[in-house]
């Protein structure tokens, strides 16, 4: 048998294999099936982009939407989503979920290495972070955003230390970025912070009867303006820059849209995020160490992001990593009289490869295979009975359907059918989604709703009120039902309601 050659089995140290461990167990725990319900328009997206070597400039594939500007924002993503469903199916996109998320969060562990100086805490805090992140792990453009905002962290630290020229890797990033996700914005949000976090610095400077010195704030500020110059460089041009902010000012987001709501504590899923969040408080209330101003500033945003948005929890998570692990450190070594540094054994390399090859052979033990995996899709997610229904039979009209399912009815059914509605909620302005928000919940005038659209059809999960409602009305008749969806047909014409009262 072949020997290990000695440099390579000497590589895996003690602490290399500690800031391995986090992804690693992150990386196993995210190998679930898909179960995002807006992954399916993305993928619809990206294979309209490849097949017809443009960006759609409306809401295709919805009637309600279809005469609607769409700034299809996420077009690199999508393309590079399809691209990679056509190569090796469902499968790969759950395997691409997981190791993005490995991705981010070794670089999270790397970086909190860096400050903190130990890596078994490095490797705690950042597999405390991934738990919380864990429930926002999904196949989506934001996985992507999350492994370019523990880079840029890494990067504007490292420019903190006088690594001034590895700040020019930052606004092609950026340009990228702009491509792939609306969340761009976070790397002017980090530019923000430590610049104003330099400028305090060399504020003090100043006030101490020092020469302050500028050269660092102005070498970045041409960073940052290089990176909005490069920002510009997408399908739609300025509008992109614009689009973050009202796509944020929608007022419907926040009231209806749940991952917009803030996180609700009394969730089981938010538990390990809100202990994160107050361990991380009390550690910077008690630490010796007086926090730099722009590690505050990127604290206090990506907090505040957090508490308002639930979909920015996993960008505080790992924002705030780095720097608990700062504050930690002084602590952990007053408690541990001064020794925190790992022993190089060299006996424990063995150890440390098989510690590594068990953690690969459970990742593989999970990977998307085998009769388990034949679907990789969670079933109660999606109506695929009532699909398979469309699919067979024509159904003239216009259907309106539950949001949670319009991008797999995108996905399925499109062009063949169009939806009422779908996850690109962007696209249908406040008024479209108040009258849908409006039957959907059953709320006064909900008739008069389907009345104003024309709705001929209606497909809803068979557990709603909704489905409740028309059961019990005369002008409207089940077509097709499952365990999961009902399908209706009206059994009078539109404006017909004499014989229902």
């Amino acid at each position: 048998m072949k020997r290990v050659p000695l440099s390579l089995s000497r590589w895996l140290t003690t602490e290399r294999l500690l800031l391995l461990l986090a992804p690693g167990i992150l990386v196993l725990l995210s190998l679930n099936k898909i179960g995002d319900p807006d992954l399916w328009w993305h993928l619809k997206a990206g294979e309209w982009i490849l097949d017809h070597r443009a960006i759609p400039q409306n809401g295709l594939w919805s009637w309600a939407g279809e005469e609607r500007e769409w700034l299809a924002h996420e077009w690199l993503f999508e393309v590079l989503a399809a691209g990679l469903y056509r190569l090796a199916g469902l499968r790969a996109l759950v395997v691409a979920k997981a190791l993005l998320a490995g991705v981010a969060f070794l670089l999270v562990a790397r970086h909190a290495r860096v400050r903190g100086g130990s890596a078994g805490l490095a490797s705690v805090l950042t597999l405390w972070a991934g738990l919380a992140a864990l429930p926002f792990i999904t196949e989506r453009p934001q996985l992507l955003t999350y492994i370019l905002t523990a880079f840029f962290l890494s990067v504007l630290d490292g420019w903190q230390r006088g690594e001034r020229r590895s700040l020019w890797i930052l606004p092609p990033l950026v340009m990228v970025w702009a491509n792939l996700h609306g969340a761009y914005v976070v790397a002017f949000l980090l530019f923000g912070a430590y610049g104003v976090g330099e400028i305090a610095v060399q504020g003090r400077r100043w006030a101490d009867g020092k020469p302050a010195e500028w050269s660092r704030a102005r070498h970045l500020g041409m960073v940052a303006a290089a990176s909005l110059a490069l920002a510009l460089v997408n399908p739609h041009g300025l509008a992109l820059l614009a689009y973050p902010f009202r796509y944020v000012g929608a007022k419907t987001l926040t009231r209806y849209v749940q991952e917009w709501f803030s996180p609700d504590f009394r969730d089981a899923r938010f538990h390990p995020f809100g202990l994160f969040l107050i361990f991380t408080l009390a550690t910077m209330a008690v630490s010796p160490l007086r926090p730099r101003v722009s590690r505050l500033l990127v604290l206090l945003i990506f907090t505040a992001l957090a508490l308002y948005s639930q979909r920015n929890v996993p960008l505080m998570l790992i924002a705030a990593v780095p720097i608990l692990a700062e504050h930690l450190a002084p602590l952990a070594r007053e408690r541990s009289g001064g020794k925190t540094a790992l022993r190089p054994l060299g006996q424990l390399y063995a150890v440390n490869w098989a510690a590594l090859a068990v953690l690969l052979v459970l990742i593989g033990s999970r990977l998307p295979r085998g009769p388990g995996w034949r679907d990789p899709v969670w079933s109660d997610t999606v109506p695929k009975g009532a699909v398979s229904y469309l699919k067979a039979h024509s159904m003239p009209g216009r259907m309106m359907n539950d949001y949670a399912w319009g991008g797999y009815l995108i996905w399925a059914l499109a062009p063949q059918y169009k939806v009422f509605i779908d996850g690109r909620a962007d696209i249908y302005g406040d008024e479209v989604i108040e009258d849908f928000v409006t039957v959907w919940r059953v709320q006064p005038g909900w008739d008069e709703v389907l009345e104003k659209y024309r709705i001929d059809w209606m497909l809803w999960p068979k557990t709603s009120t909704v489905t409740q409602i028309l059961r019990a009305s005369p002008a409207w008749q089940v077509t097709y039902e499952d365990k999961q969806a009902v399908l209706f047909t009206r059994s009078l014409a539109r404006g017909d309601r004499a014989s229902e009262r």
